[in-house]
């Protein structure tokens, strides 16, 4: 015999009355759940940070300004409508890299003792002048983009990693070793930085090269020693050309005015000179003429200026008698020496 409708009516009426009874006590919960559930879209973006919101896994926006949106609070539909994604663009990221370098990856590899280097193990450099190196460098990086850097580059280490070890190689390829040990190395780091971040730039993976530093830069361990000898007699020749050229800043000022100190004087003498020939000169020639007027009388002014000056520079004066019973012909004067 068939149960009726009365029978299925009785037997799910404790149901029914257990679910009204539910409904009656706990509707307020299910308005409580919904409202944290619609409010665990509000996030806060912190101040270092910019969002990207993607809806459905759409980036929502359409202009730059309208996908990223800028610290404080961002309101988004909850999950799994929205997803919002932080991008830390103020953060100043590092990343080390040996691949150049003897000693490689976590826990490292130093190199045995042995003539010559071992490429499939250790990392190297060659330089322009074909000699090899060992480099170990850190790049410190920003998120210029947040757009690409979040959702069109999926390993950003491995992409900066091949961009700086590229750039380092070629860069070092093209400079001999002398410059890059020495007064290249910051003309080196400037080049890979630069060809990096043109590369970085084109596939636009949204970082920026804040700076790249050298934590080592040495020649290979076995010639390690004839490198530092070169680079002690380099270095000593360049103190010696700088002292010799600042020995030659301080004394060529000095010799200069020297030199023209003893012009001065020379062109002083030479004046002087020219200017009492000229006037001795002036004076025979006035001589000369006088004496073709009246030669006796010249010829007896000349004697007694002669004489009147030779007895002035004369330091002691004697007239000498002449021999008893006899007389002087002529004029004698003793002079003892000048004064």
């Amino acid at each position: 015999m068939k149960k009726g409708p009365s029978e299925a009516s009785r037997l799910a009426a404790p149901l029914v009355a257990g679910l009204d009874w539910v409904h009656g006590r706990l509707h307020w919960w299910l308005g409580l759940l919904l409202v944290a559930y619609l409010a665990s879209g509000v996030r806060i973006v912190g101040p270092d940070e910019v969002a990207l919101v993607l809806r459905f896994g759409a980036l929502t926006g359409v202009t730059p300004a309208e996908q990223v949106h800028g610290p404080g609070l961002l309101i988004a539909l909850p999950k799994p409508m929205d997803e919002v994604v932080r991008v830390p663009v103020a953060r100043v990221f590092e990343l080390e890299m040996r691949e150049l370098h003897w000693e490689r990856g976590q826990g490292g590899y130093r190199s045995p003792s042995r003539p010559s280097i071992d490429p499939e193990s250790e990392g190297y450099l060659l330089t322009g002048d074909n000699n090899l190196l060992h480099a170990a460098v850190v790049a410190r990086y920003q998120i210029s983009d947040p757009v690409a850097w979040s959702l069109y580059q999926p390993d950003h280490e491995r992409l900066l990693r091949n961009a700086v070890v590229s750039a380092l190689v070629r860069s070092a390829g093209e400079m001999p070793v002398d410059s890059i040990l020495a007064e290249g190395r910051k003309l080196l780091l400037d080049t890979t930085q630069m060809r990096a971040q043109e590369r970085l730039d084109a596939v636009g993976s949204g970082i920026e090269l804040v700076v790249i530093e050298l934590t080592d830069l040495s020649p290979p361990t076995q010639v390690r020693e004839e490198f530092s000898a070169v680079q002690s007699a380099f270095i000593q020749s360049e103190t010696q050309l700088k002292a010799a050229h600042e020995y030659r800043e301080r004394t060529l000022p000095a010799a200069r005015a020297e030199r023209d100190a003893m012009v001065r004087r020379s062109q002083g003498e030479a004046n002087a000179l020219l200017a009492k020939s000229r006037g001795g000169a002036a004076a025979f020639e006035g001589l000369v003429a006088e004496a073709k007027g009246n030669r006796d009388v010249v010829m007896e002014r000349l004697y007694r200026e002669r004489i009147e000056s030779t007895l002035d520079d004369a330091a002691k004066v004697r007239f000498i008698p002449p021999p008893a019973g006899r007389e002087y012909t002529d004029f004698r004067v003793t002079l003892s020496g000048p004064r």
